[in-house]
């Protein structure tokens, strides 16, 4: 949550309150919804010549910053008789009180509810096994979970699916009716959401009989004082639902109260959604879950092995995660089955069996990933050809793609460091040195950060 500060003395005969002048010029010129939106959650605070504005989020604040700065300026010389200049700052206000310096997010004090959707009690944070590829969004859903409405609202995690994405938000419900059961909190599908909606707008309501109209359905959703909605990718092409998604969206925005979103995709690529919904989904903090690495996926195996009672042994795990790179729920599907396979055999689990019991799975892996396809992807999405990779060129629209090429190559095949080198032409040596590149830009330089999240992102759809 963030402050907007406008500094500067303003004439002390002015008969109406700063604030109080400007919001009437508003609600005159702006469009009732953006009205509603913008300026009704914003709180005012005026005295040593100063005029502080609150708003509840960086989604409002964003918008006040960027489409009223002007038009407040303007108001505020106009009334006050002198020029005005804006400052942006971080800091929390408490709807029930003015401004004193420490405030706190909003909460709500109704009674305590029961959910309509259960979560798994075994997704928790402990449970989460973390790597480079989810460790960010990790910490955003912990942050949420500990302080709901201070920062990240709404928070949005995107990625293919499979990655652990449900099992973040279900973290996050978890950790909140353990630490703060006073808040009610309530975890959705989109899909179920959509159904609601569909159900509440028959005449005789809803089939499971929750809602009996729409406006029940709203009444509830926007008493939620945290909400979390998975796979919002099922609302597309569903006008009405996206129609009550923005309405409940908006409500509880500007009511401080805290929204979690997940996607199978990044929402600007969501055929068929709303353009004010993707704007809402963005507006504040998004971050994508990455396909696993090397080490990520065999933890995860020796993990779920263990959780199930498997004798796993490390070298066996090392080999399964070298040929199988795509998501957890591949990896458990893999291991049950190599599982399966050994008991029904009597047979003891080695590389042999897993070979055997998951001969086409990597068999299709390897030619889905191959060098060549990797170096394809690259070069299209850099718009450059194929044959740009392989050239002993060093212009600098050529190196970057080349270096992020072998650097997939490493990541995403079990191919050796040597093998790489020749499909680009090059030592191995020069493959050692783009891998190490490559991955320390990841973390420094965000426009490589985000080429290599969009890589691995269509590399895990090929």
């Amino acid at each position: 949550m963030k402050q907007v500060e406008l500094v500067e003395s303003f004439a002390e005969a002015v008969q109406v309150p700063l604030w109080e002048a400007c919001k009437k010029r508003l609600r005159e010129t702006l469009d009732p919804e953006d009205y509603q939106t913008m300026v009704q959650p914003l709180r005012a605070d005026e005295r040593n010549g100063k005029l502080c504005l609150y708003g509840p989020n960086e989604w409002v604040l964003q918008k006040v910053s960027m489409d009223l700065r002007e038009q407040v300026e303007a108001i505020c010389q106009e009334v006050g008789g002198t020029g005005v200049t804006l400052d942006v700052k971080l800091t929390p206000y408490d709807e029930t009180e003015r401004w004193n310096g420490s405030a706190k997010p909003v909460r709500s004090g109704h009674a305590k509810r029961e959910p309509l959707y259960r979560v798994e009690s075994r997704w928790t944070f402990d449970s989460f096994i973390e790597g480079r590829a989810n460790q960010l969004a990790k910490i955003y859903a912990m942050q949420v979970a500990d302080k709901p409405a201070f920062e990240h609202n709404p928070l949005l995690i995107y990625g293919a699916s499979g990655l652990g994405k449900t099992h973040l938000l279900h973290a996050i419900v978890n950790r909140i009716q353990e630490s703060q059961s006073r808040l009610f909190v309530e975890y959705v599908t989109a899909r179920d959401f959509r159904q609601e909606i569909v159900g509440s707008l028959r005449p005789s309501g809803g089939s499971s009989g929750r809602f009996r109209d729409i406006e029940k359905l709203k009444a509830w959703y926007k008493s939620i004082d945290v909400l979390l909605v998975d796979d919002i990718h099922f609302l597309a092409e569903a006008a009405r639902t996206q129609e009550e998604m923005f309405s409940i969206f908006n409500e509880l925005l500007s009511a401080n109260r805290q929204m979690v979103f997940t996607s199978d995709m990044y929402p600007r690529e969501i055929e068929g959604l709303e353009e004010r919904l993707v704007t809402r989904f963005l507006g504040g903090q998004a971050v994508c879950v990455e396909l696993p690495e090397l080490e990520t996926r065999i933890a995860i195996l020796l993990t779920k092995a263990e959780e199930q009672g498997i004798r796993l042994e490390d070298d066996v795990a090392i080999y399964m995660a070298e040929r199988i790179r795509t998501n957890v729920r591949e990896l458990e599907g893999a291991l049950k089955q190599v599982y399966q396979r050994a008991k029904a055999m009597g047979r003891r689990l080695d590389k042999g069996l897993v070979g055997e019991t998951l001969r086409d799975a990597f068999r299709i892996a390897a030619v889905k990933l191959s060098l060549e396809s990797i170096q394809n992807c690259v070069a299209d999405y850099y718009r450059i050809r194929r044959t740009d990779l392989l050239a002993q060129t060093r212009e600098r629209r050529i190196v970057m793609p080349r270096q992020m090429a072998m650097y997939l190559c490493t990541e995403v095949t079990d191919k050796s460091l040597m093998e790489i080198g020749n499909a680009f032409r090059r030592d191995h040596t020069t493959v050692m040195h783009a891998r190490n590149r490559v991955s320390e830009m990841r973390h420094i330089n965000p426009q490589v950060a985000e080429d290599c999240r969009n890589l691995l992102r269509e590399l895990g759809n090929i």
